[in-house]
């Protein structure tokens, strides 16, 4: 495509963030005090963002915010307004987000601003990418896990921006979808407080807990990526924004990281461009890396070189780096004529040419000189001296006549009125002013009501056939989730997409005689290689009394082109309803079926609506999904579903699935989730449902969890699954 790309840095602090802006970034994004996914990072007090724009906007750069955490209702309620009131009235240029209430709020509140779809919405599709550009998206950052064909099938599906990783550390779980420091130290990914125990030893056990060997014991800490040797791909698959990873790294690493990459795109883009030199190879090595680098998944979807098995830490044995400061260049006219105002006109660069918009400043009266005359040399001299400014002079033109005098320090202050008036033109187009208040915002989204609808009461998700046949015997359950792979794999194989059609119609017709419902569990990632799948089971039970279960966006978008009835899906936990916004903004859409989220307290599901939505009471929580596979990486792929186990340091044991149709593992917790204990409270907080989610259980302990649910819901008994294999999750303590 040979066009323009934007490099785009990140920065932990003002220093950091004019560092990278004089390396050449084109945009940078920072987190404020609030709300931002680094939340152990410096980060900006409104008054050093307010510079730090100023900054950028003079240079000609962008500069956006990260709002790309879960908002809880009391911090939309009381503090989101007036917290991006504040960045967009000083000009910020885009918020990044995660959250789908606080994308509807700032689009609604703040209308003039950009609106980005973080990484942690977990887009890994076309169909996802055009959903939330239909829903307001300027740009969309791909997951780290998608390959540059599968970016490319955006690019081709829609007009959205594309931004995607290109540097820095990698995450081994999709992000937006890790609860494991969340669950194990209630340091919340989502809340930006990640504790990164995917950078700790792990051993790999089989499902009889004898060990597996494997290449070295940080089995879940990839190597940091560097993609500057696919500049050229990356623009070929429709990627507009190369996205250097690294709030939390030091500013010697930043602009040195930025300066060359800035290096390779400008020589691609002025078609100069070849592949990184052994000496700039060096130089980046050196400015820091985890165990080498990887090009991660750009061209292959799974692949163990990409592991620092043996270590984790990153390491930087480079000097830092010097990075000169920029300055805005400008041309200036003086005219110095007797018995006129001395005049100072500039004219200023923009990233493209001097503007032809001129400011004009005048001054005192040039007076006939009576003894020594003032030169061209001292008027060149003084104007020329922009000091501590963000200008520097380029050109000056001097018209004036013979013999003049004008006190020099009348010429100090016309050039600093004039770069003043240069500053406030630069940046008087890129400030707003909000129009519409917190109460007006609010209430467009209280004022929509969602329809009155029919749900399955108790429901229960399995993913073995013994699961099924217990809970079939239930009669408390009303509806039973199958998983994906249930559907798609039978006999330790892929079946063909006529055979799932089959097997979809077989486990219904097994359900229903047992007077339940159907529901299929979409996958929890919906990528380009199980597309087929998914259409098959979609055009198998859109006629049906059957209903979907949606775990991401990318599931929306495609069930919302395929026509499908909103009514028949329910969104699971992972399509996150934080808030009563989110709530609302997933209701205006049409959708009636939500999933309460597994990081909320007692207190904050409470003032959460939740007639409408499901509360999981028992079940392994998934803290992690993989597109980098244990089985794969320790004996290769064999393409048949089994379970093995991550021991940690304190020996305990984290089940892990390799979920082969869609090509993904997903880790569990080590401690069976268990809320029925508390039933009471529960049942007056006026959930549509209850939930049970079987994992690994057998036929007998599934049927032993069944008649617990029973005996406490609905018989008033005292719980009996009590125990130090249980844990209450964020029940009481929730997360930051």
């Amino acid at each position: 495509m040979n066009r323009e790309l934007e490099l785009l840095a990140p920065a932990g602090n003002i220093e950091i963030f004019k560092t990278n802006i004089d390396a050449g970034a084109d945009a940078i994004y920072f987190g404020g005090e609030k709300f931002g996914a680094r939340a152990y990072a410096d980060n900006f007090s409104f008054e050093d963002a307010e510079n730090a724009l100023k900054y950028a906007h003079l240079r000609g750069r962008n500069a956006y915010l990260t709002v790309n955490t879960l908002l809880k209702n009391v911090e939309i309620e009381r503090e989101l307004y007036d917290y991006i009131k504040t960045y967009y009235e000083m000009g910020l240029d885009a918020v990044i987000v995660q959250d789908f209430g606080v994308f509807n709020f700032i689009k609604e509140a703040f209308p003039e601003i950009s609106l980005h779809a973080s990484t942690q919405m977990t887009i890994a599709n076309k169909y996802g990418a055009d959903y939330l550009e239909k829903c307001g998206a300027d740009r969309i950052v791909t997951s780290r896990e998608m390959s540059l064909d599968e970016i490319r099938d955006i690019s081709l599906k829609t007009s959205v921006e594309i931004e995607t990783f290109v540097h820095g550390a990698l995450c081994y779980g999709y992000s937006g979808q890790c609860l494991m420091s969340s669950l194990i130290g209630g340091r919340s990914g989502n809340r930006g407080r990640c504790a990164q125990p995917c950078r700790l030893p792990y051993a790999l056990l089989d499902s009889d807990l004898n060990k597996v060997n494997t290449r070295g014991d940080y089995l879940l800490s990839p190597k940091d990526l560097c993609g500057i040797n696919h500049i050229v791909a990356m623009d070929e698959a429709g990627i507009y924004s190369l996205k250097i990873e690294g709030r939390m790294k030091k500013a010697g690493y930043a602009g040195g990281v930025v300066s060359m990459y800035r290096k390779y795109v400008d020589a691609y883009i002025s078609g100069d461009y070849s592949k990184l030199s052994k000496v700039d190879e060096q130089t980046l090595y050196s400015l820091g890396n985890r165990s080498g680098f990887t090009d991660s998944y750009f061209f292959r979807h799974n692949d163990n070189n990409m592991m620092s098995y043996e270590k984790s830490s990153f390491e930087n044995t480079a000097d830092p780096v010097v990075i000169q400061e920029s300055k805005v260049p400008v041309n200036g006219h003086i005219s110095a004529k007797i018995g006129e105002e001395i005049s100072l006109e500039i004219s200023y660069k923009s990233p493209i040419n001097y503007d032809k918009k001129l400011v004009c400043v005048k001054g005192d009266i040039v007076q006939e000189a009576m003894n020594k005359a003032l030169t061209r040399e001292q008027i060149l001299e003084k104007v020329q001296k922009t000091g501590n400014t963000d200008f520097v002079f380029e050109k000056i033109d001097i018209q004036m006549d013979d013999n003049i005098f004008l006190p020099i320090s009348r010429i100090n202050d016309l050039r600093r009125r004039a770069l003043e008036e240069v500053e406030l033109h630069i940046l008087k187009s890129t400030k707003r002013v909000a129009t519409k208040g917190l109460d007006e915002v609010v209430k467009s989204f209280c004022d929509y009501e969602a329809d009155d609808m029919q749900m399955p009461v108790n429901i229960a998700y399995v993913r073995e056939s013994q699961q099924m046949d217990a809970v079939l015997k239930s009669d408390i359950i009303d509806a039973i989730i199958c998983d994906f792979n249930m559907i798609i794999y039978g006999n330790n194989k892929m079946l063909t997409l006529e055979a799932i059609a089959d097997n979809i119609s077989s486990i219904n017709k097994l359900i229903n005689t047992r007077h339940k419902q159907m529901v299929i569990a979409l996958p929890i990632v919906f990528r380009k290689r199980n597309q087929s799948q998914v259409e098959q089971i979609v055009e198998s039970v859109k006629d049906k009394d059957i209903m979907l279960m949606a775990s991401s966006y990318d599931e929306l978008g495609y069930l919302e082109e395929c026509g499908f009835n909103k009514n028949k899906i329910i969104l699971d936990s992972r399509l996150y309803t934080f808030s009563n916004i989110a709530l609302k903004s997933f209701e205006a859409l049409g959708y009636k079926h939500f999933t309460a989220p597994v990081e909320l307290n007692k207190s904050e599901l409470a003032h959460r609506i939740n007639e409408n939505s499901y509360l999981c009471v028992y079940g392994r929580i998934c803290m992690m999904v993989t597109a980098n596979c244990q089985v794969n990486n320790s004996k290769g792929c064999t393409h048949i579903p089994e379970l093995n186990y991550l021991q940690d340091r304190y020996k305990m044991h984290f089940p892990v699935r390799n979920v082969c149709g869609p090509c993904y593992n997903e880790i569990y917790n080590s401690k069976i989730y268990n809320i029925m204990s508390e039933a009471g409270t529960i049942m007056n907080m006026g959930f549509g449902g209850l939930r049970l989610d079987f994992t690994i259980e057998s036929y007998s302990e599934t049927s032993e969890v069944l008649k617990e649910f029973e005996n406490v819901f609905y018989k008033n008994k005292s719980a009996n699954l009590l125990g130090d294999i249980y844990t209450k999750g964020h029940w009481r303590r929730g997360v930051e």
